[in-house]
């Protein structure tokens, strides 16, 4: 299977959208309720709306796609990630915002499910923020690793704090995790999210936030 990487355009990102959906499905809790009915059309063009609107924001964020050159006449995207890069704290709570303007739309079906959405983006961005007060202001995160073709995505990323100096964070899921590990990645802890009693019956993420420390 030939794979290549590449940096994403425009045109990349619904299907890079759709891809995401697709690996994940309804297993994934969070991604449920920060994109719902993701599974649908609409829910993915509202999906790729908001990636669109990061990929075109000035913030540090570096999307890729691997494809399999082998498949189709032009090859297919068969892994995506996205990296950012945190220059300090006031440059997280600037992404935290923007990320957060995204949850003013109307792709819920009402504002309870809104509200348990904001509640969940502010619940997993909250040990990000805390690791990028550790260490001293800047950071790299992946996000959205399809583990068919993680370490290819994660070299990318890891050979470039490498070069900055400075650490890697991500939220893994079990899966996961060992990829991550076989890259030098720590689990620091088990990330809790301990929700309001309303909320209680409803599934919550199980992940992992684990650390990579750049190499010298």
């Amino acid at each position: 299977m030939p794979l290549t990487l590449h940096p994403c355009q425009p045109p990349d990102i619904p299907p890079l959208f759709a891809l995401i959906s697709r690996t994940f499905a309804q297993t994934a809790p969070f991604l449920n309720a920060i994109f719902p009915a993701h599974e649908t059309p609409r829910g993915r063009d509202l999906g790729a709306s908001v990636l669109l609107a990061e990929l075109s924001s000035d913030r540090k964020a570096r999307f890729f796609k691997v494809v399999d050159t082998e498949l189709g006449d032009e090859g297919e995207m068969v892994g995506q990630a996205c990296w950012l890069l945190y220059d300090g704290v006031e440059d997280l709570r600037a992404a935290e915002e923007a990320e957060g303007k995204g949850l003013e739309g109307d792709g819920w079906v009402d504002e309870e499910e809104k509200a348990f959405a904001r509640w969940m983006w502010g619940e997993f961005m909250g040990p990000r923020l805390g690791a990028v007060k550790g260490a001293g202001g800047r950071l790299l995160a992946p996000e959205h690793q399809r583990r068919g073709v993680g370490s290819m995505l994660l070299r990318w990323g890891t050979e470039l704090a490498d070069q900055m100096g400075i650490d890697t964070v991500v939220e893994a899921t079990a899966a996961g995790v060992p990829v991550y590990e076989k890259h030098g990645f720590v689990t620091e802890h088990q990330m809790r999210f301990d929700c309001p009693e309303r909320w209680a019956d409803r599934p919550k993420p199980e992940l992992a936030f684990m650390r990579r420390t750049a190499r010298k």
